[in-house]
């Protein structure tokens, strides 16, 4: 068992898996508090998500880039 998330590149792909790994993260950390959760309104989880998908280039592939330099791994501008 294990995560699987798929994009139009290897930047968008890696950016959409440390979102769901960090919202897993943080749901397991609630549901361990034992405390309530409280969620976001729909209407919040609707802004949100059109946020992000008004980005088509998305902020995603920089920030790939931008992790790349920073590991020193090969940059070969794809």
């Amino acid at each position: 068992h294990g995560l699987l998330t798929v994009g139009r590149s290897v930047g968008e792909a890696f950016s959409l898996m440390y979102n769901l790994e960090q919202a897993c993260r943080i749901q397991l950390a609630v549901l361990g508090s034992g405390r309530p959760m409280h969620l976001p309104s729909s209407d919040v989880c609707e802004r949100t998500a059109a946020q992000y998908e008004a980005d088509p280039d998305g902020a995603a592939e920089l920030e790939w880039l931008a992790l790349r330099r920073l590991s020193g791994l090969a940059f070969n501008g794809r």
